[in-house]
């Protein structure tokens, strides 16, 4: 609509409206499309994984306390494995290692076969005269 006036005069002028589309940037989906044409709306979506994280967190739960429930069995009740990992030797630790039936040594570090000075009974150290590395020789 237009209005003009002039020398006391006002007119009313009236067009015919005009459609004009404009393209936007891509507005984001609302909700979920699937494959085959199934679309699932934004409320149902965030149900579902609600529900999944849900499920997930109960299953892990449920399989922790399985697993404590195990030990706990084992433990009042010893096997025949756990017998016979108590009978093996400790781990060994960082540039530790064992004496063996000849009286000699593997360098944890440069994996040379030493023998260990006359008279020394374990636990003691020593230097590996290839690497210089400080050997702890364990039981």
């Amino acid at each position: 609509r237009a209005t003009s006036s002039a020398a006391g005069v006002s007119t009313s002028y009236e067009s015919v409206p005009l459609q004009i589309n404009i393209e936007g940037p891509a507005l984001p989906p609302n909700g979920l499309a699937l494959p085959l044409g199934v679309s699932v709306s934004q409320p149902v979506t965030l149900g579902v994984m609600g529900f999944g994280w849900l499920a997930a967190l109960v299953l892990l739960q449920l399989r922790r306390r399985s697993s404590t429930k195990k030990d706990h069995v084992d433990l009042t009740e010893p096997s025949e494995e756990e017998e016979e990992d108590e009978e093996e030797e400790e781990e060994l630790g960082y540039n530790e290692c064992r004496l063996d039936g000849d009286n000699k040594v593997n360098c944890p570090t440069c994996e040379a076969r030493l023998g260990v000075p006359r008279g020394s009974e374990p636990p003691f150290r020593f230097t590996c005269p290839k690497c210089s590395n400080k050997i702890r020789v364990v039981e």
